[in-house]
This record gives structure tokens, C-alpha cells and sequence, in this order.
């Protein structure tokens, strides 16, 4: 008997406790349920993220392929503390219900593609990769810059997230 009137108990705190919210009303890291935990340095995370996926590709309006996965590696390397999938749920929360749909869709694709990519990715980011100049010279970049390691990693399609960045050409005369 004691033990129902503590699980009544315990239930009846909890639904006390946890405030319903309407689903249209819930964004970014309140739908997760971490609101409590957003603190000033994630929100400096993000807005660092944000600012190098829109260098990484110029484009105006919702986040292109490039920059989603941009900004998803990124996150990663900012040390991103919960499950990589609450990384689009960010992503649509920012962008807003239009364009946060097909946002959505390339921040999944861009996990997939890490589970096959994962072991690449990881040595790109901890131990670096090489730029190649087109006079021969090799220069080793630690950790490898994101929208290098995302003109590498594919999507459903087979096509790379990012464009692969040309080599600087050594002009006579230099």
C-alpha cells in the first residue's frame, strides 16, 4: 500500500512540476527540455558556429548544404554536450518553419553521413589534414577546417556537402 501512495505521490509532483506547453510554442532547446541549461556560452557557441557557416558559403536566406554541415561540425568541435540530433532541432528552431524543413532534413543527412564518415572525420579534427599547393609544397592544418572535411563527406546522393576549395596558383614573379 505505502508503495501506490508514493508512485501516486511522485506522479502528482511531476505533473505539477512539468508545464504543458502548446507544440507551436516550443523551439530550439525547450523542445529538448533543457531550457534551464542554455546558458550565455551556448548561446556565444552558437552564434560562433553560425558566423563560420556563413563564410563557408555564401548565401542569403535559409542555410544551404554547405553551410548546415558547417556549422554542424562545428558544433562538434565546440564540444556539443547532447545528442548530436537535438543539433537539427537547433538548426529549425534558428531558421524558422519554412526553410528550417529542408534545414532539418540536410542536418539528418549530415549525421548519416557521419556515421559513415565518423573515423575520417575524427583524425581530420584531431590530428589534421594536408593543403597541397600547386607548387608541390604540403602544409599541415590541424584541426582541418570544417567545410574542407564537408567537401569530402557525401550525402544520400552521393554529391559533397561543400565544394572542394581550389588550390592557390603561385604567380610568376613571386
Amino acid at each position: 500500500m505505502m508503495k501506490y501512495i508514493v508512485l501516486l505521490l511522485t506522479f502528482i509532483a511531476f505533473t505539477n512540476a512539468a508545464e504543458i506547453k502548446d507544440i507551436n510554442e516550443v523551439t530550439g532547446f525547450s523542445f529538448l527540455g533543457v531550457e534551464a541549461e542554455v546558458t550565455a556560452s551556448s548561446e556565444m557557441q552558437h552564434k560562433s558556429a553560425m558566423a563560420v557557416a556563413s563564410k563557408a558559403s555564401a548565401g542569403v536566406g535559409a542555410m544551404d548544404n554547405c553551410q548546415n554541415c558547417v556549422y554542424v561540425l562545428e558544433r562538434i568541435k565546440q564540444g556539443y554536450q547532447y545528442l548530436l540530433p537535438s543539433i537539427c532541432v537547433e538548426i529549425f528552431s534558428k531558421e524558422g518553419e519554412g526553410p528550417g524543413k529542408e534545414a532539418y532534413g540536410v542536418c539528418h543527412q549530415v549525421l548519416a553521413s557521419l556515421s559513415v564518415w565518423g573515423n575520417n572525420v575524427r583524425h581530420w579534427l584531431h590530428y589534421g589534414c594536408y593543403k597541397a599547393e600547386s607548387y608541390g609544397a604540403m602544409e599541415l592544418i590541424r584541426p582541418c577546417p570544417s567545410h574542407i572535411i564537408c567537401s569530402q563527406m557525401a550525402d544520400f546522393a552521393k554529391k559533397p556537402f561543400c565544394d572542394k576549395v581550389k588550390q592557390d596558383v603561385l604567380k610568376p614573379g613571386f
